[in-house]
């Protein structure tokens, strides 16, 4: 308050009331009736300044309360009482960030992950608009690194798997080759 009389201090207690009264004629500060309607409208106004805020808190799924329940359904997340909001907000959480941009490194621990921990890693543009699946391991079973290659990978690529590319043996052969030329000829001398 930029002007006080000792009746604003008694009756505007409300700090939005208090803002308020800065915007009106100085003539209020001795009135009863009007600084009372201006404390009534300050609480008023406090109370939808709070709903504003806690509804600006729901529009982020990392702090949501109240809206927790449709921020589930929304990313197809099952309820569960039994956990925490805390907990339901960092499943919701983990969901959201599960899908995001699938870079080589990603999608590669990715397929690992999905076939044990396995050595995998990827090469880009083997060909027009393909990437290569290294497997470094011998596995009986890819269909979940199919699986997982199918939902991560962008659209328009085409992938090759390739399980267990393994060189046996790579040693450093030399071989030199001489080539000799020799004449033996007889010269008989009468």
């Amino acid at each position: 308050m930029k002007q006080q009389t000792e009746m604003m201090r008694a009756i505007l207690t409300d700090p939005t009331a208090q803002k308020m009264i800065n915007y009106v004629s100085p003539i209020y500060g001795n009135s009863y009736v009007g600084l009372w309607l201006f404390q009534a409208m300050g609480a008023a106004m406090s109370k939808v300044c709070g709903i504003m805020e806690a509804l600006q808190a729901e529009t982020n799924p990392a702090t949501a309360t109240l809206l927790l329940d449709q921020w589930e359904d929304h990313y197809s997340l099952t309820r569960d009482s039994s956990l925490t909001v805390e907990q339901r907000r960092y499943r919701l959480l983990t969901k959201i960030q599960s899908r995001g941009p699938c870079n080589p490194a990603k999608l590669a621990a990715a397929v690992s992950a999905a076939l044990g921990g396995v050595k995998v890693d990827i090469t880009e543009n083997v060909a027009k608009n393909t990437f290569k699946v290294n497997i470094r391991s011998i596995v009986y079973d890819i269909t979940p690194a199919v699986a997982v290659i199918e939902r991560m990978k962008p659209a328009h690529l085409i992938y090759q798997i390739v399980v267990a590319e393994q060189i046996v043996s790579q040693s450093d052969l030399k071989i030199a080759i001489a080539v000799t030329h020799s004449e033996s000829f007889k010269m008989e001398v009468q």
